[in-house]
């Protein structure tokens, strides 16, 4: 990873938003190293930080929901961005979806047209995952910071889809020629600064339509889960203006803020 060019890209486009890179040959995870430094905090009073940890491996990465993210050397995108926001927890609804709205949006624009989000904040194409989210928060002498995950397949190899308990693509099956991994992390934290300046400002209900636009199961026949309960079955309407998931029962519709989706027939 070439950090030289990574933090000149970042001193040029995001000026004085520019994060801090720090790169680690191997750690257990991004979003478990950004909690250590943040609850490492001890001055007293709050800090402005705005940190990206980059790793070529993590020996525990982490999913959603407790679940591993595999993160084998060279083979995927991973890395955590480390922020101050301004809002308390309670106003930052939607935030996970803004993200990966971002993150789609910048793998259309590499040339992936069929990318697609699935509540609330993988990234498909057709039905295989290439990246997913993970947004943890944290308090600290009254302000609130949130670490963003993200998992991107770069190239995997055939055991280590094998070790994934779903269906996966990465952008080596993807994109030809293949971008060099820093012009993607550039790509990808730019894009979600914009994204997260807007937000700040106007929540999600800015990005409702858009999220919509892209959301693989709108429209279709799903089933949401949270454990062992199935909070919801029926047809998506997509998400509303706070971000929640609405499902036609069709006996109700049905808002979901958190759980599991999944297609509850196989779409050919």
């Amino acid at each position: 990873m070439d950090l030289a060019s990574i933090n000149k890209a970042f001193k040029s486009n995001l000026s004085k938003e520019a994060p801090d890179v720090v790169f680690f040959n191997s750690i257990d995870s991004t979003n478990a190293e950004g909690l250590r430094q943040l609850k490492a905090i001890k001055s007293g009073k709050s800090l402005e930080i705005n940190k990206v940890l980059i790793a070529d491996y993590q020996t525990a990465g982490r999913g959603r929901r407790g679940r591993a993210w595999i993160s084998p050397k060279d083979a995927g995108l991973y890395f955590s961005i480390v922020k101050k926001l301004a809002q308390s927890p309670e106003a930052l609804q939607g935030l996970s979806l803004v993200i990966g709205l971002a993150v789609c949006q910048v793998m259309r624009r590499l040339g992936i047209d069929n990318a697609q989000l699935k509540w609330p904040n993988d990234i498909l194409v057709e039905n295989a995952k290439l990246a997913g989210i993970l947004l943890e928060m944290h308090q600290s002498f009254g302000s609130c910071y949130v670490v963003i995950g993200i998992g991107l397949n770069f190239r995997l190899q055939r055991n280590d889809s094998a070790q994934i308990d779903r269906e996966v693509t990465d952008l080596s099956k993807l994109l030809n020629p293949l971008p060099q991994k820093e012009m993607i992390l550039v790509a990808l934290i730019e894009e979600i600064e914009n994204y997260l300046n807007v937000f700040m400002v106007e929540g999600f209900a800015a990005f409702q339509s858009e999220w919509n636009s892209l959301d693989r199961f709108i429209g279709r026949q799903v089933r949401v889960e949270s454990g062992l309960k199935t909070l919801a079955e029926g047809i998506s309407l997509g998400v509303d203006a706070s971000g929640v998931l609405r499902v036609d029962t069709g006996e109700e519709e049905k808002e979901i803020l958190g759980g599991e989706l999944s297609p509850s027939l196989v779409f050919l």
